[in-house]
């Protein structure tokens, strides 16, 4: 992956700003919009759902899982979600107007786990990605994760130009393919796009955007199959982004991994700046923030997107239990 694009997280917010004044609901492009609260994180447990420590009401929720109209009963412990809505007094409760959750990588595993620098990763498609103890394995575990399994990961970008796991799920021969990245080339003639190494022909493919932004730097996300005896891949959609930055003023909540530490008030999150220079730290002190502490940033961006947070929750021991599905909700 190229690195520290957080992409997915900007471009959300970005729409969301965008519609303060709107009611919430579902975009073609795949973004969500809403008012009040915006978080991304970690879905941690159900009966509501239960994000970045508050339980969010979901009855009236619209749900859209992989672009796909869904139930909340369809969402799964360990999701990476968008969440839209609000947020009440005290902090501990919501209701979520609109949820929006993507695989961030599916396909084989080209490279079983392994270690590097003290960290353990696999390979999927050219992708690297990250897995820890906080990482939950459905149908699999990190001991049987094997070469050409067919794996879901659900996640996002982190500083270190990877892909941090907090759901891996192994999948059924034929499961569709699905990547995040760069385009490196686009042979108009043969209408096949190179991306992450990896080749995939369009000629069948529904393209969410202008074919002329598939230029090298582009940044894509594509959903695939495997033909020919599984040597090439056959794009069905492929969606064209864009890399914005949070907007001005937009309230955010945003979990994941600390990185790039300047100094315990000045870090990032994928490609998210955050200035925690004004805020309070629970869970710990500041000098208790290390390179890849998991992290709950709150607070607003500034007109260069920097997020500007007043309050920064430190997750010690974050982890799940180990499961190999979600509880009833």
């Amino acid at each position: 992956m190229t690195a520290i694009n957080f992409r997915w997280l900007p471009a959300l917010f970005f729409i969301l700003a965008s519609l303060v004044s709107c009611s919430s609901g579902y975009e073609e492009d795949g973004e969500i919009d809403g008012t009040g609260i915006q978080a991304q994180g970690v879905i941690d447990g159900f009966g509501s759902v239960i994000m970045n420590d508050v339980h969010y009401n979901t009855d009236n929720a619209e749900v859209f899982i992989n672009g796909e109209l869904a139930s909340v009963e369809a969402l799964e412990l360990g999701y990476y979600i968008e969440l839209a809505g609000t947020k009440d007094a005290d902090g501990e409760s919501g209701v979520a107007d609109t949820v929006l959750y993507h695989d961030k990588v599916v396909g084989k595993i080209s490279r079983a786990p392994f270690t590097d620098n003290e960290k353990t990763y696999i390979e999927i498609l050219g992708q690297r990605v990250e897995l820890d103890e906080s990482t939950l394995y459905v149908g699999t575990s990190l001991d049987t994760l094997a070469r050409f399994d067919i794996v879901a990961v659900s996640g996002f970008d982190i500083a270190s130009d990877a892909v941090f796991a907090t759901r891996v799920e192994k999948k059924p021969t034929g499961y569709p393919v699905v990547v995040e990245g760069v385009v490196e080339s686009y042979a108009a003639s043969i209408d096949r796009l190179r991306v992450e190494g990896f080749s995939y022909y369009l000629t069948e493919a529904e393209v969410l955007g202008e074919r002329t932004a598939l230029v090298p730097g582009a940044f894509v996300r594509i959903i695939a199959t495997y033909i020919q005896n599984e040597s090439f891949l056959r794009a069905t959609k492929i969606t064209v982004t864009e890399n914005k930055q949070l907007e001005e003023g937009v309230r955010v909540e945003l979990e994941g991994i600390a990185q790039r530490i300047v100094s315990p008030r000045h870090f990032t999150i994928g490609n998210v700046d955050v200035d925690a220079s004004s805020a309070t730290y629970s869970n710990g002190t500041p000098e208790q923030l290390i390179e890849d502490s998991w992290v709950l940033v709150k607070g607003a961006a500034n007109s260069e997107g920097t997020l500007l947070a007043d309050e920064v929750v430190i997750y010690p021991n974050k982890g799940f239990t180990p499961a190999t599905e979600a509880p009833s909700q």
